[in-house]
């Protein structure tokens, strides 16, 4: 290949004449494209031919930086190359990162806290913060059940029954409420459908049909979707695409800083210095934001250094770009012109991490989530009805949000479903970032005597 494309290449006193050649008989525009082509050629095979040429560089010399960040947008000091060192997620798993683990206390067998040291018999032997552990890790299916054989003793004379008595643990209902809360965290957030479910259960000697599935999931949507009346509309971030407004919810709406500064990257090669104005505002902003998360700030100093830091440049970007459309010196209709009116018409959402304490800029975070949709999509094809689609929505939204507050969601969908009736009472003691404090409560209030 290398060869052929090599014999392309003409010394240039043969170009010129090619290219005199072929002047006469093409239109004006498609002989400066041959022209471009025959002098682009030897450049790309010489870039080849260099020993440390990759091809990322390759690709980035010929189509540009990858990246939308304002160093390669409008030029500035290259990044440092981050310091290499051991990449994170490689190596063994420590047992801390077993947060779903069952932990069993083992004592020394035959020492004790406080004792005199076997040894030396002069120390004494202090219990250590951290014991060693011993991780085992064995398999279950993803739904078990337990069969309880009551005996039962029938008279010989006057043939009278006698059966044994439950089991006080043994709950009066077959589906235990975990049995919902485990369909739906396997179909919502491991992309497991019914179907594959029902077969997987089937193989291991515990039934559970779709339908049995579907009702259990259903069951718990239903205890999760309990929202108590009176409290801020939540914050609903999105593109500003008119489809994306939820209907039947009060919701802020938010827009994404990111979409509106793409508006403005496209169209960098027609409008240079008024898309690097725009691209060095959010730069700005994004430093601002940069600090608050190194920073660890929470809802309310963040809040408070954007409308200090944040605010001013805003205010800068605004009144450019109402300068630009009520003085008639951009055209509306010219792609710079729509970039600014897609800002314009949507300021105050796009603005409202300025207004709202924990407001966010951009979308960035929800569309890396949206990977659980769409791996549920690809694998269930869909929902079948209206109903799945809102208890597909309640448990991806329940599971997300228990992820981002390192939370166990099955434990937490559990301990919902469970208290029911004291999440309806007082639904704030029951979120994901405090309902185990809520059950310490709980349990040592039941455990006290009278």
């Amino acid at each position: 290949m290398t060869e052929q494309l090599r014999s392309l290449v003409l010394p240039e006193a043969q170009r010129r004449a090619f290219l005199e050649e072929v002047r006469a008989s093409l239109p004006l525009a498609h002989y400066e494209r041959i022209e471009a082509m025959t002098e682009l050629l030897p450049e790309l095979l010489q870039l080849l031919e260099q020993k440390s040429m990759s091809i990322g560089r390759l690709r980035k010399l010929v189509f540009g930086a990858t990246t939308e960040s304002a160093r390669n947008l409008c030029g500035g000091t290259p990044k440092a190359p981050p310091t290499r060192g051991k990449r994170r997620g490689h190596g063994r798993r420590g047992q801390v990162t077993y947060t779903g683990a069952v932990r069993v206390w083992v004592a020394h067998q035959s020492l004790k806290d406080g004792e005199l040291c076997p040894d030396c018999g002069k120390g004494k032997l202090r219990r250590q913060k951290r014991p060693t552990t011993v991780v085992t890790v064995s398999a279950q299916p993803p739904v078990g059940a337990s069969i309880h054989e009551l005996e039962r003793l029938r008279c010989d004379g006057c043939g009278a029954v006698f059966t044994a008595a439950t089991p006080a643990d043994v709950a009066p209902e077959k589906y235990d409420a975990n049995v919902g809360v485990m369909v739906g965290l396997m179909r919502y957030g491991g992309g497991m459908p019914f179907q594959r479910l029902e077969r997987l259960q089937e193989s291991v000697g515990v039934p559970l049909p779709s339908s049995i599935q579907w009702e259990q999931a259903n069951q718990t949507a239903e205890a999760l979707d309990e929202r108590e009346e009176g409290l801020v509309p939540p914050l609903h971030m999105s593109d500003g695409l008119a489809c994306n407004e939820p209907k039947g919810h009060v919701t802020q709406s938010c827009k994404c800083s990111i979409h509106a500064r793409r508006n403005f990257v496209d169209i960098q090669g027609a409008f240079p210095e008024e898309c690097k104005k725009v691209v060095e505002s959010f730069a700005v902003i994004y430093r601002v934001e940069g600090r608050c998360r190194k920073e660890r700030l929470d809802p309310i100093a963040r809040l408070k250094l954007h409308q200090a830091e944040s605010g001013p440049e805003i205010d800068r970007l605004k009144s450019w770009f109402t300068e630009q459309m009520d003085e008639r010196k951009v055209e509306p209709n010219s792609g710079l012109g729509q970039a600014i009116g897609y800002m314009l018409d949507r300021w105050e959402p796009l603005t409202r991490f300025l207004v709202v304490p924990g407001a966010p800029l951009d979308n960035n975070v929800t569309e890396r989530l949206l990977k659980t949709s769409i791996l549920h999509r690809k694998n269930s094809l869909h929902y079948r009805t209206a109903r799945g689609a809102e208890v597909g929505d309640i448990f991806m939204s329940v599971i997300q949000t228990c992820v981002a507050n390192l939370s166990n969601p099955f434990d937490y969908m559990v301990a919902v479903v469970k208290n029911r009736q004291a999440v309806q009472e007082d639904p704030a003691r029951w979120m994901p970032w405090n309902y185990k404090e809520t059950l310490t409560v709980a349990g040592a209030s039941n455990s006290r005597p009278g």
